[in-house]
């Protein structure tokens, strides 16, 4: 349903942000939108510069739709 809505959203011209703790979940996610062909960025506790992946953030004229961000991340990129 979340990828369904997502995909209305940029269809809209709106941008989103998708925060989980389950990375196998914005996996799913990743899919849908792939399928759908919507951009989209993706940070996780993996990502190997999660500074530079703030630049990705969705922004009014970027072609960024979607940012999918596990919580780890956000753990990982404040200490």
């Amino acid at each position: 349903m979340l990828a369904d809505r997502l995909i209305r959203v940029v269809d809209e011209g709106h941008k989103a942000l998708v925060f989980s703790q389950f990375t196998s979940f914005l996996a799913i996610v990743r899919e849908r939108l792939e399928a759908a062909s919507i951009t989209y960025e993706y940070l996780d506790g993996q990502t190997r510069d999660p500074r530079g992946a703030g630049d990705a953030l969705p922004d009014r004229s970027g072609p960024c739709g979607v940012f999918l961000i596990s919580l780890k991340a956000v753990v990982s990129g404040s200490t």
